[in-house]
C-alpha cells in the first residue's frame, strides 16, 4: 500500500471535518426539535417548525450558489467575496420580501 501524500491527508482531514460538521448539525437539529416539541404547544410548535423550514430553504438559495465556487478558486480576491456578498444580500432581501408578502396573504 503506497504512503499517503500531503494532499491525501488534507482531503481526508477535510472529509473528517465535513463529516463532523454534518453530524453536529444533525444532532443539534434533532435535540432542538425534541426540546421544543416538549416545551411548546402543538400549534406553536407546528407554526415554528413551518417558519424554520422556510428560513432553511431561503438560506439555501442565498448561500448555496457561492459556497463551492469560492471554495474551489485557486486565487480568491476581495472582489469575488464582495460580489458573492452583494448578490447574497440582494437574493436574501428578495426572499424576505416575497416571504412577507406570502405570509400576509396566507394569514388572511
Amino acid at each position: 500500500m503506497p504512503a499517503r501524500t500531503g494532499k491525501d491527508k488534507r482531503v481526508l482531514g477535510w472529509l473528517g471535518w465535513a463529516g463532523a460538521d454534518a453530524i453536529g448539525r444533525l444532532a443539534l437539529l434533532t435535540g432542538g426539535t425534541a426540546l421544543f416539541s416538549r416545551l411548546l404547544s402543538p400549534r406553536d410548535f407546528g407554526v415554528t417548525a413551518l417558519a424554520l423550514t422556510f428560513v432553511a430553504v431561503g438560506a439555501v438559495f442565498v448561500g448555496m450558489p457561492f459556497e463551492e465556487a469560492l471554495a474551489q478558486r485557486k486565487r480568491l480576491r476581495r472582489l469575488h467575496l464582495q460580489a458573492a456578498l452583494g448578490v447574497s444580500c440582494v437574493v436574501g432581501g428578495a426572499v424576505m420580501i416575497v416571504s412577507a408578502a406570502l405570509g400576509w396573504l396566507l394569514a388572511r
